[in-house]
């Protein structure tokens, strides 16, 4: 954990990249974003409201994006027009690779302040690859369980489901009052696809 200064949650990664190269650690953009992005998750960005005089701390996650340059230029099918305007896109996405660090990881906002509301709410959820991480170096069975119901509340009512029985069919009602007894994260809690994609109408399942 340490402190940074960037001016948006976008730039962290790219600030921290150009540090690195700054102090001759690297040589090139690329490797220091891989180094950057392996090492920092997420931040924790204090943003300031000059006219009320507050600071709003917000919680944003940095998503890999896959690396790789399109090849479509390869395909033998395309005519010669259409062949050299895809290694022309090639080009331009390599020539982006060297020189634009936002272009290897998306910023998503995970917890922000909702000003109209005057309070923070949940935007997304965290990536696959950052809940397994969690939930690999969380020792306690505690926690892991409270960043299942936090952040994967479906699978929370999927587990509690799969180990207990329940008499008679399980109804969308029931779905309801079990999230509220797991004290779920109903915030990132999609009910009525959850019941949708499990088959529970109102006769249960």
């Amino acid at each position: 954990m340490f402190t940074f200064h960037p001016n948006s949650p976008k730039a962290t990664i790219a600030e921290i990249a150009n540090a690195l190269i700054r102090q001759k650690m690297y040589a090139n953009l690329k490797d220091a974003v891989a180094t950057a992005l392996d090492t920092v998750h997420c931040c924790i960005y204090v943003r300031m409201d000059i006219e009320a005089q507050r600071r709003y701390y917000e919680i944003y996650e940095f998503v890999p994006r896959p690396n790789g340059l399109p090849a479509d230029f390869m395909n033998k099918n395309l005519s010669k027009d259409a062949r050299e305007a895809a290694f022309m896109e090639t080009i331009y996405r390599y020539m982006q690779y060297m020189t634009a660090a936002d272009i290897y990881y998306d910023t998503v906002p995970l917890v922000v302040y909702d000003r109209d509301a005057e309070q923070y709410v949940f935007k997304n959820t965290i990536s696959d690859a950052f809940y397994s991480d969690l939930m690999d170096k969380t020792p306690l069975a505690a926690e892991r369980d409270l960043l299942t119901r936090t952040f994967r509340p479906a699978l929370a009512l999927d587990k509690y489901f799969k180990t207990h029985k329940v008499d008679g069919p399980i109804t969308p009602d029931m779905v309801v009052q079990t999230g509220q007894d797991l004290k779920l994260n109903f915030e990132l809690l999609d009910m009525e696809a959850y019941c949708a994609d499990r088959g529970l109408g109102k006769g249960g399942r």
